[in-house]
């Protein structure tokens, strides 16, 4: 996750939702994948492949 968020350290993750979907313009498949994540520390960036960090709470999905 370093290069995506600038994290350095150990999690755990757990799949909690899937999505499939056909993009029609890019004629290719996307597949979204939403996880739950424990980090062991909570110390975050914007990194090189990214442009914003967000935090949603999972009820939401």
């Amino acid at each position: 996750m370093f290069e995506e968020i600038g994290y350095q350290g150990d999690f755990k993750s757990n799949p909690v939702k899937t999505d499939v979907s056909w993009l029609e313009s890019k004629q290719a498949w996307l597949l979204w994948i939403v996880y739950d994540i424990v980090p062991e520390n909570y110390i975050f960036k914007v990194g090189e492949y990214c442009s914003a960090v967000e935090f949603i709470d999972p009820k939401k999905f």
